[in-house]
């Protein structure tokens, strides 16, 4: 009997005896691919950060005021209210021009931060080739630096920069200008030069998302073999109101369990 992946192939022969175990896991499985975005043009980056933070700081102002404003509106003391509003109304047509002046500057930067995109795609492998990678990185930095103390802050930092590098390189498919042309993978020289060019914060934020992506749970399959909520068998034919009673409880959820949480964008 043969067996039909999910490609539609069929492996295996006509009979038991036939299947073959290989081809059919080889067929049917499959590694989680993901991306991630790095900006190039990091001055106007934090920059754009700074203005967004102003824009929304006065944007936040201006929403206090309108409730002080209505406030206002319905005390019987008119004539500290009338002072009081005038000086609102003065602070709130001050943040009207604020905001309006930003807003152009704001597209403009994001444009320019965006046109500086390089979008990095990637796809998973297996626990055992995570280790290979990182244990030949390893290796070859205390070939070349010998060991130190885990203490020294320059050491740690240029064994993680040549762990990160091993990384990228290893596992990186593509990468995806602006303009959304595709291109070949960078070699590790060459992301040992991306990395050269990037702040602290991007460096961190490209590790944090390769790691967490190489090293991901494996809690979705536990999900599936209990069944996303709401579509148990045991619920299959159970009303949304519960019980099978006009008014109940609605569906009854399992507890919270901090294990079964789960944890690019610019602009505002």
């Amino acid at each position: 009997m043969s067996t039909t992946t999910q490609n539609g192939q069929e492996t295996g022969g006509s009979g038991p005896d036939d299947f073959d175990f290989t081809a059919y896991i080889s067929g049917v499985s499959s590694f989680p691919t993901f991306h991630h975005t790095v900006y190039l043009d990091q001055a106007n980056g934090i920059a754009l950060h700074e203005m967004i933070e102003e824009y929304d700081n006065l944007a936040n102002r201006g929403r206090e005021i309108n409730r002080l404003q209505e406030r206002l509106a319905e005390s019987p003391t008119r004539s500290l209210v009338d002072d009081e509003a005038e000086e609102l109304n003065k602070e709130l047509d001050g943040i009207i021009a604020r905001t309006s002046a930003l807003e152009p500057k704001l597209a403009k930067l994001e444009e320019r931060v965006r046109r500086s995109a390089l979008t990095l795609h990637f796809q998973t492998g297996t626990a055992q080739k995570l280790g290979q990678v990182v244990q030949v990185a390893e290796k070859s930095f205390h070939k070349k630096h010998g060991r130190k103390n885990e203490t020294d802050i320059e050491y740690v930092t240029a064994k993680s920069k040549h762990i990160l590098t091993a990384q990228l390189a290893a596992y990186c498919t593509k990468i995806v200008l602006p303009d959304g042309r595709e291109q070949d993978a960078p070699d590790a020289d060459g992301f040992s030069a991306l990395l050269d060019r990037l702040i602290a914060s991007e460096s961190v934020r490209l590790m944090t998302t390769l790691n967490k992506k190489l090293d991901s749970s494996g809690e979705w399959a536990d999900r599936i073999d209990a069944g996303f909520p709401g579509r148990r068998a045991e619920q299959a034919e159970e009303p949304l109101g519960g019980a099978g009673a006009p008014g109940g409880s609605g569906l009854e959820h399992p507890a919270d369990d901090d294990a079964d949480r789960g944890g690019d964008h610019l602009g505002r």
